[in-house]
């Protein structure tokens, strides 16, 4: 009788893996801030602001990246002389580079950008006739924004922006269509952490992403006369927000 036997150290190769093509991102949701407003030599402002916010980002390891976002929130600050009504509204795009980290499931992003940002202060101080003031910058944002993906359902990154200013003005209703020049800020910057939870067990591409944040930003003084003649100073206005974003995004 004769035996014979096979044997073989091969094995069967593992199916590749599809790999990711969702590099079109859009995001939507809204966001609530603490606001505090320190005009120089004058009473502190603080209260609460809320709003919306959306973006459109394409972000491809080791290619290049473009981004475009709108943000808009809206409230109340109060100090002892009285409160102001502020409006922010921001949109700015931004082109740069992303880096991809294979070894620790990482992206670096790289961008500058040019961006508008207006502040319209809706001012009722105890005593005197309200007036509505608007602050509009055109600035140049530079940033880093990473993205570490821990868990097969969960990110997290950090991200930092610098908001040089480049022609800021100012605009008082009471005064019809003077315009102020302020002075150039170099000093407005903000720093997000966002947490990004993937939920692909539920719809695929889809992620909750709640967003952290603390920013300073500043309008810088000015300089000028009123219509009068009369010498009339723009004091310079710091702001501090600390607050958050809850956003859902979708990747294709």
């Amino acid at each position: 009788m004769a035996y014979s036997a096979v044997y073989s150290d091969q094995q069967t190769p593992p199916a590749p893996q599809p790999q990711n093509t969702s590099f079109h991102k859009i995001t939507g949701g809204v966001n609530y801030t603490r606001a505090y407003l320190k005009p120089s030599a004058n009473p502190s402002f603080s209260g609460n602001m809320g709003g919306l916010q959306a973006a459109y980002e394409y972000q491809r390891p080791d290619f290049f990246y473009a981004g475009a976002n709108f943000a808009w929130r809206y409230g109340s600050v109060h100090a002892s002389n009285g409160k102001r009504t502020l409006q922010d509204f921001n949109v700015y795009e931004r082109l740069g580079y992303t880096f991809g980290i294979p070894s620790v499931k990482a992206l670096v992003t790289l961008f500058s950008g040019f961006g508008y940002r207006q502040f319209r202060h809706h001012v009722k101080l105890n005593g005197e006739s309200s007036i509505i003031m608007r602050y509009n910058h055109f600035y140049l944002p530079v940033g880093l924004l990473t993205d570490f993906k821990l868990l097969s359902f969960f990110s997290l990154g950090a991200n930092v922006i610098w908001m040089p200013q480049v022609f800021p003005t100012l605009t008082i209703d009471s005064f019809g269509e003077v315009r102020w020049i302020l002075r150039k800020m170099f000093s407005s910057f903000t720093v997000q952490m966002p947490f990004t939870f993937h939920l692909d067990c539920w719809v695929k591409n889809l992620s909750l992403v709640l967003l952290p944040s603390f920013e300073i930003w500043q309008d810088g003084p000015s300089e000028a006369r009123s219509p009068s003649g009369l010498p009339r100073r723009v004091p310079k206005n710091t702001y501090i927000f600390w607050g958050g974003d809850v956003s859902l995004k979708y990747a294709f």
